[in-house]
């Protein structure tokens, strides 16, 4: 049975979309998100990386001296007994000098020894009355690295129930605090004022904050310094097995188009955080063996048929906006555009001062109505603005009437696929009627 860890629903939407407000609803609820949220990838760092990080947190020493502890086959602890000394001893000596002591050491201990079991480090061995090492723990310590990545994410997302009261008898408002407080911090993804993240908490509210992020260091999850709390790459791959957890929902990793042809990869571009746009074109072309110029070439011809959102992406990324993938490749595949009679106009405009001085003048005709049309039609498609607000931002109200009819006339002769539906756009919604009534009457004009 699933369980949603306790999660907030708001958190998991933002977590999902990297925005706030998100689109989505009903993530955790299997309600479905909206049909324009859509789900940016995630940068994960490689299986090897993570595992050196693990293995070298505190709380994997912590839980490792409970394995060492139990291949020597230990006695059980029945329910309700108390724990033998020597566990605590390996847990005392863990701790930093402020912590619990005496009977709070006590209960917090059982509480761990009890994760351990449910996780299945430790696994009872009733008819032999001893603790012995679990599947979870021959997979953590094993030399298969992906199974020791997995078991670490089964671990600790055990302890972020646990910390957080999930599937305990406990206020409503209490649930998954750990798992909330992690996927927050995941949603930032760059180190923020630790104050930032709960400001309206009280003093003690704090300090239970505090605690949570202490035990969220130690597992290796969020890094503190200077007043200040970020993931680390080993909790982004934590919080990403998480939120797929509790939604059912995969959460794409950078890397995962690095199959695909450059039309493929550009029709996921507009949907990346654009930090994320130059790891992702990097990998594209070193796991599928391509050299620079193979890949911008690749976009270049691709372009052409793509949708608007996809192209606008593609020229920005061979102008080198997000990064230096193509380098100076990406540069010399759009000026090798500059006299396609459909995007010579939007290449050109990709192009510093100096690469469009070596241009032949002017550009092709009907690359500029192309271009207009297409940066009308990105704004449509990507559903982030109303139509009315798409006209006036891109400065299409105020015209004298002919001047803009025989705009719109030079829009109608163009051969971009999305023509009508800028017309359509103009007809039925722009402000000032002589000019809807133009788009009108051109959209009525027999084929």
């Amino acid at each position: 049975m699933r369980t949603t860890h306790g999660l907030s629903e708001i958190i998991v939407g933002e977590a999902l979309e990297r925005r706030s407000p998100a689109r989505g609803t009903g993530y955790l609820t299997g309600a479905g998100p909206f049909p324009d949220a859509h789900v940016p990838p995630v940068l994960v760092a490689p299986v090897p990386e993570l595992v050196a990080a693990l293995r070298d947190c505190q709380m994997y020493r912590m839980v490792n001296a409970h394995i060492d502890w139990a291949r020597r086959g230990r006695p059980l602890v029945a329910d309700g007994d108390p724990l033998p000394d020597d566990v605590l001893a390996i847990i005392r000596e863990r701790l930093s000098d402020d912590a619990p002591r005496g009977e709070a050491l006590r209960r917090a201990a059982r509480v761990f020894w009890d994760i351990l079991i449910r996780a299945d480090i430790l696994r009872p061995d009733p008819s032999a009355g001893l603790l012995r090492p679990g599947a979870t723990a021959e997979a953590l310590t094993g030399a298969d690295e992906d199974a020791a990545l997995a078991a670490w994410h089964r671990t600790v997302i055990a302890m972020l129930d646990e910390w957080g009261g999930v599937g305990r008898d406990r206020p409503a408002e209490a649930q998954g605090l750990a798992g909330n407080l992690l996927i927050s911090i995941y949603t930032y993804d760059q180190p923020i004022p630790r104050t930032s993240i709960t400001p309206w908490l009280d003093a003690d509210g704090q300090n239970t904050m505090r605690h949570h992020l202490d035990a969220l260091t130690e597992c290796g999850l969020v890094e503190q310094a200077a007043g200040r709390v970020g993931i680390t790459p080993l909790g982004r791959s934590v919080g990403r097995v998480l939120l797929e957890d509790a939604t059912g929902i995969r959460v794409p990793m950078v890397g995962d188009h690095a199959g695909d042809d450059a039309a493929g990869l550009l029709e996921a571009l507009p949907f990346y955080p654009s930090f994320m746009v130059d790891p992702e074109a990097r990998l594209w072309l070193a796991r599928g063996g391509r050299t620079a110029e193979d890949g911008a070439a690749g976009f270049a011809a691709a372009l052409r048929d793509v949708s608007p959102s996809a192209r606008r992406a593609g020229l920005d990324v061979l102008s080198g906006k997000y990064g230096t993938a193509f380098g100076l490749a990406g540069m010399e595949a759009l000026a090798s555009l500059a006299d396609d009679p459909a995007l010579g106009s939007l290449a050109r405009n990709r192009l510093g001062d100096m690469e469009r001085a070596a241009l032949p003048e002017p550009a092709p005709d009907g690359s500029d109505m192309w271009a207009l049309i297409d940066m009308v039609a990105a704004g449509m498609e990507s559903g982030e603005h109303t139509p009315l607000a798409i006209i006036t931002e891109l400065g299409y109200t105020g015209w004298p009437a002919d001047k803009f009819a025989r705009l719109l006339g030079l829009f109608a002769e163009s051969d971009h696929p999305w023509r009508d539906r800028v017309l359509t756009l103009m007809a039925e919604h722009h402000p000032e009627p002589p000019a809807a009534a133009a788009a009108r009457a051109l959209l009525d004009e027999p084929a």
